[in-house]
């Protein structure tokens, strides 16, 4: 059924290989909206997130570092 799909024999695929390429989307100025800002400002969320974490994870019962058995 498909054996000769893609090939020379499949005659609507040879059809459309022989349309030109569509052309890209063009956008413009996609940067130019702080595009610096934008990283530093994820930066500094990746940053915040990792000093809670640490924070939060001091007083918890279940943070056993602390507690570890010495054996």
């Amino acid at each position: 059924m498909f054996a000769s799909r893609f090939t020379e024999d499949d005659k609507e695929y040879q059809e459309y290989l022989k349309c030109p390429p569509e052309s890209p989307p063009i956008v413009e100025e996609w940067n130019s909206r702080g595009g610096g800002n934008q990283r530093n400002r994820g930066n500094r969320l990746q940053d915040n997130r990792q000093f809670r974490g640490r924070d939060s994870r001091q007083g918890w019962p279940s943070d056993n570092r602390s507690n570890q058995w010495h054996g």
